[in-house]
Parts: structure tokens; sequence; C-alpha cells
């Protein structure tokens, strides 16, 4: 993972706690940011399964998301990240896309 704080880019090589991963919070993007409040997070919902949700705390300056090296991303494994102006993802991942995996942000460009 690589954060740069000076250009507001995060690079990680999948979404959440593992590659591939579906179905849980561990899928989605908050969770690698975590339930738990801090000073210049935003509180955000995102939905796992269709029915399920978690709360988690994303840095309110992250502007730009690459993902290099995804397969599948997860049932509202973006949603509600409104903060952020792009995201990119590899092109592995396009044909398996959960519903409302980028409601509320912005569409993802693939690469």
């Amino acid at each position: 993972m690589v954060i740069d704080y000076a250009t507001q880019i995060i690079i990680l090589p999948f979404v959440g706690i593992k590659k591939g991963n579906s179905g849980s919070k561990e899928a989605n993007f908050g969770y690698i940011f975590g339930e738990d409040s801090y000073q210049g997070g935003i509180k955000i919902s995102q939905q796992y399964t269709g029915y399920n949700n978690s709360w988690f705390y994303i840095p309110a300056t992250l502007r730009t998301v690459k993902i290099t090296n995804e397969t599948a991303l997860n049932y509202g494994a973006f949603q509600n990240c409104s903060m952020l102006i792009s995201i990119t993802i590899n092109s592995g991942a396009k044909n398996n896309v959960g519903t409302k995996a980028f409601e509320n942000t912005v569409a993802p460009t693939w690469i």
C-alpha cells in the first residue's frame, strides 16, 4: 500500500483484506481504514451482500485511488466515497463488479 498525503492518492493491489474477496465487509474499500473514528476521517456507510452494511472512516483529504491487481469488486465496494475524484482499476476486475459498487461515487477508469 502506498499513501501519498501530498497528492491525496492511495495505490493498492486490491480492495479490502484480500484479492478477489467478496460477500463480507472485509471486501469494501472502507475496511482498510477501519470502523473507529479519527481526526480527519469521514464516516461513510458501505453495504455488502445486498442487505448488510458497515460504517467506515475514510480520510477526508483522499481524492484518488488506484487498484493494480484486483479480480472482483464486492457489492458496495466503493459505495458513498463521494470525496473521491478518480478511481482507476485494473481491467481484470471489470467483469466481476458487484451491484452498488460505485453508488454515490465517481465512475471508475479501467486500465
